[in-house]
Order: C-alpha cells, then structure tokens, then sequence
C-alpha cells in the first residue's frame, strides 16, 4: 500500500501520493514511439484509467508552477465544459521526483497517425480540422488560455473526439511560461518581437497568435514531411511560393504567409477544405529540393 496524505500548495489543498520503490515496480513503464518528443519525464500505466508521469525536474519552483497551471486549468476546464482537456488529477511522489496521476487516454497519438500512410489523407484532414475548430472555441472564451506546447505529439484521437494532453506547459494569464517545440526552434519568431512578445526571462509569451502558428506549422509539417519551422524566412518563402506553383489556395497561402509578417494569425480551419491528395503529395518539401536541383544543373549546362 501507499501513503496517501493532502499537501498544501499555494493556498490550495491538493491530493498527493506517496508510492514507495515496491508499489513503483509493479506499474508497467509506458514505452512510447520512437517518434514521440519526451525527454521531461518518466510514464507508467498505473491501471486501465490511470497513468503515473514522473517529472524529471528538480527545480522546486518550476514544479510548483506546473502544480498552479494545473489547478488553474482544472477549474477553467470545468467552469468551459472543456472535456478535450485532459488534466492532471492528483500529486504524485516517488523516488525523489514528482509528477501527476492522470486519465489514461485510449486511442492514437496524432503524430504517429500523420505519419501513418495506411491512414487517408482524408482522415488526416479531419483530425487537423477539430483541432482548429478547438481553437476557435478556446479563443472565443473570456479568461486567457493558450497552449503552451502545441503540436501533434500532445494530442490523442479517440474514437469519439481529440484529447490534449500535456498541459502543465500550458499559460493561464500570468502563469510561468515552459519552452514550446515549434515556437523555441524557430529563429524568425524569436526575431519578431513586437509580434512574439517575451517576457523579461527571453521566453515568448504565449497568445492567440502562438497558438495559430503552432497550428499552420502542424498543418505545414504534415503537407511537407518536413520540420518547416526550422526553415529560414527565405527558405520558408521559396515554399510557399513552390506551394502557388502547384495551385495551392490563394487564402489558405495567406494563412501561412502571415505567421512570419506583422498581422495577426488566420485559423486556416476552413480553408483545409481546398487540400486534395494530389496536391499533398506535390507538396512534399523533397519535390521543392529536386526541383530546384534541376534548375541549378540547366542552368550548369547552359553556362558550359
């Protein structure tokens, strides 16, 4: 058995459990996708509706910052009938790390599924669809919410609907900002401080047009195969100007084009409507590379 015992953190009483070195052993550790982004933490299957994370942090503030975004998050996924949230249930302590008791999610990681070629283009569209209907919903709501971390990898699909996972990452108004993947590794965002706004540590703020270019670049990972928000701004043009060429949609190009200029983000959601099979498969970033490896050597040949 395992110690159970309320702690209190930050005004607020929250449930903890203690598990000892032998009731860990008997968890089986959750061996994720090679594909899957995970370097903060440790996941068992704790039953067939729980799951134990144990976080690799050893920062005290940090982890009481995870542990007040969850409060935070927990009662605007209730007070906004949010049910695609999934939030942390309980404290968990073992070992000398802390971590969360959680829903266990059944059902696919989205980021594998994109991956998946025996899954439809067509099934993949519909899962990038709820994603930005999810988004218009967030963003027509009052009280200040974003994503901290969004890309494919922290979202379920279920037979039923999507599940966001990994959400003590995510920023409620003033909470501690926590490094987002696409956000982080994109030298042009980081550049554009009026738009990405930072905070006096150098991280930018997440907001609603965070939230979007982490949107249109999980669209554009998807049509490419490739990491596009590690392109340069030129390189990033030569794309989407590849993307015109191959009759992409004038406004769903727009969307793209404006996460890297100073007007505020589009929710391309409606216009995934344009995106057919054929036009995915053209858009693949190593059909851009050949192409211009063509010209390169014509115009070798014509310099001889």
């Amino acid at each position: 058995m395992y110690l159970q015992k309320i702690e209190n953190y930050q005004g607020e009483k929250m449930k903890t459990i203690h598990i000892n070195s032998r009731q860990l052993k008997k968890y089986k550790e959750l061996k994720l996708s090679k594909d899957i982004p995970n370097t903060e933490s440790i996941i068992y299957e704790m039953s067939k509706e729980k799951l134990l994370k144990l976080l690799f942090v050893s920062d005290e503030e940090d982890i009481k910052e995870k542990l007040s975004i969850i409060k935070l998050l927990s009662k605007y996924k209730k007070e906004n009938n949010l049910n695609e949230l999934v939030v942390p249930e309980m404290v968990a302590k073992s070992d000398g790390l802390t971590g969360f008791i959680m829903p266990l999610i059944t059902g696919k990681n989205l980021g594998v599924l994109l991956k998946d070629e025996s899954k439809s283009v067509t099934f993949k569209l519909i899962q990038l669809e709820k994603i930005g209907y999810f988004l218009k919903k967030i963003h027509s709501i009052k009280e200040e919410f974003h994503f901290g971390d969004l890309h494919p990898y922290n979202i379920i699909v279920t037979k039923k609907d999507l599940k966001f996972i990994d959400l003590d990452c995510s920023y409620l108004g003033n909470t501690k900002i926590f490094p987002s993947m696409y956000v982080v590794e994109s030298q042009t965002v980081n550049r554009m401080k009026d738009k990405y706004k930072k905070n006096d540590e150098g991280w930018i703020i997440p907001s609603t047009n965070t939230d979007l270019y982490c949107y249109n670049m999980m669209i554009l990972e998807f049509i490419s195969k490739k990491p596009i928000y590690k392109l340069s701004k030129i390189e990033f043009k030569y794309y989407i100007n590849y993307l015109k060429e191959i009759g992409f949609d004038k406004k769903l190009l727009e969307a793209f084009s404006r996460i890297y200029e100073n007007e505020e983000n589009i929710n391309p959601v409606d216009l995934l409507e344009t995106l057919t099979e054929e036009k995915i498969l053209k858009a693949n970033y190593d059909n851009l590379i050949k192409k211009r490896k063509t010209i390169k050597e014509k115009r070798w040949k014509q310099s001889i």
